[in-house]
């Protein structure tokens, strides 16, 4: 995949936010889980300021539900069942298609992970996505470090100190950094070197949004 960004709001984006089944997993996660139960994203200094993750729904390449992942929330009301996993996953696919005009099998991708994420009260230091090295320093460190296939992030949230905020690099300069905001029933799609951050959220249930995660065909 080349790198790039692309953001959309549609009836489908807004669908997938609405779905009974996710709002009730935002509930759960905002109210009824403790932290130590999440996955821990570390890219601050310190451990009160990050943000913090589950995985609800995780599949393989041909599309069928895991039982598993690195990202799952050690509390098992936090995973969707296999049918509203896979109609939300078909809710995505669908999603993707309308704003791209490509399927994710034309891009030899699929769905792999279905997350949410909240928190955060300070800006993250800049880095490739949730799962990998923090941006190397040094232009000739890049090759040592796997583009990731692509993330789609959808917002949840309306309210202006609640929404969903993210710096994108211009140009993959860590100095250059542009604030996206991801309104609720708004997506953001991007894809190979393109570094980020999280903005300052605020508060412990700040901001929750939803992530997918797209991993390349074997």
């Amino acid at each position: 995949m080349k790198g790039g960004i692309l953001a959309w709001r549609s009836e489908t984006s807004r669908r997938i936010v609405e779905n009974k089944d996710l709002l009730n997993m935002v509930r759960l996660m905002e109210t009824e889980v403790p932290r130590s139960k999440l996955f821990h994203l570390q890219f601050t200094e310190k451990k009160q300021e990050e943000r913090y993750q589950a995985v609800i729904a995780a599949f393989d390449e041909m599309g069928r539900c895991l039982d598993d992942s690195d990202k799952r929330s050690k509390d098992r009301k936090l995973w969707l069942s296999n049918s509203h996993a896979q109609k939300l996953k078909r809710e995505i696919e669908k999603d993707y298609l309308q704003a791209t005009g490509f399927t994710m099998a034309d891009e030899k991708l699929y769905v792999s992970e279905v997350g949410l994420a909240y928190g955060g009260n300070t800006i993250q230091r800049v880095h490739n996505d949730d799962h990998t090295e923090v941006f190397p320093e040094k232009l000739e460190q890049r090759q040592s470090i796997a583009a990731e296939c692509g993330t789609i992030l959808y917002g949840l949230k309306d309210d202006k100190e609640n929404r969903c905020r993210i710096y994108f690099a211009e140009d993959n300069k860590v100095d250059r950094l542009k604030q996206v905001k991801v309104y609720g029933g708004m997506a953001v799609f991007y894809a190979g070197w393109v570094y980020h951050a999280g903005a300052d959220h605020g508060g412990r249930n700040a901001s929750t949004r939803l992530y997918v995660d797209l991993n390349e065909m074997p």
